[in-house]
C-alpha cells in the first residue's frame, strides 16, 4: 500500500472533524499512554477552563462518534506500524534475560545495548572530515606535508626536485 493510499485510508472520516478535533485525536493517539485527554485538548487549542471536560466529551462515543472512530483508526494504523518493533524489543529483552541467567554477561550486555539502540538511547555520532587537495594552493600543500612529517617522526621521506626540460622540435 502506497503512502498516499494509506494516508487517504487513515484520513477517511477525518473530513467530518473540525481542525481542533483532528489535532486532539492525533495528539491523543501519538502521546498515548503518557498523554492525557486534558493535555490533548489543551494542545488542540481548547481553553484551560474547559479542556478537561472537552477531552472527556471528545472520547465519548455517544457524544462524538466520528472523533472516537478517527481515534480508533489512528490507533489501528499505529499498532500495525509498531507491532514488529514491539515484538523486536520483547525478543531482545528475552534474549538478554536468558543470557544473564546462563551467566553469559557479554551476550546480555550486548542484547541490552541493542535494545537501547533500538529505542534511541544510544546515537552514533561520526564526524567525517574530507579535505580536497586539489583546492589547496602549492604553499598550503607543502605546509600540510610538513605537518604530516612532524606527526610521523621516524618516517623516511624521499626528496625529489623537479626541473623543467625544454624540448626542441626539429622540422
Amino acid at each position: 500500500m502506497t503512502n498516499a493510499v494509506a494516508l487517504k485510508k487513515r484520513m477517511k472520516g477525518a473530513e467530518l472533524l473540525t481542525p481542533k478535533q483532528r489535532v486532539f485525536a492525533e495528539y491523543f493517539v501519538s502521546h498515548y499512554p503518557k498523554g492525557t485527554k486534558k493535555e490533548a485538548a489543551l494542545h488542540a487549542g481548547y481553553s484551560e477552563k474547559t479542556c478537561e471536560k472537552v477531552g472527556s466529551l471528545l472520547t465519548n462515543p455517544d457524544k462524538h462518534p466520528h472523533v472516537v472512530a478517527y481515534i480508533e483508526r489512528l490507533r489501528d494504523s499505529a499498532s500495525k506500524q509498531y507491532k514488529d518493533h514491539l515484538r523486536h524489543l520483547r525478543r531482545l529483552d528475552h534474549l538478554s534475560a536468558v543470557a544473564e541467567d546462563k551467566g553469559q554477561l557479554a551476550a546480555a550486555i550486548n542484547s541490552e545495548f541493542r535494545l537501547g539502540q533500538s529505542v534511541g538511547l544510544y546515537v552514533d555520532k561520526k564526524e567525517i572530515k574530507v579535505q580536497d587537495l586539489s583546492a589547496m594552493s602549492k604553499d598550503e600543500l607543502i605546509k600540510q606535508i610538513n605537518e604530516l612529517k612532524d606527526e610521523i617522526p621516524n618516517a623516511k621521506t624521499i626528496q625529489l626536485e623537479s626541473t623543467e626540460v625544454e624540448e626542441k622540435l626539429e622540422d
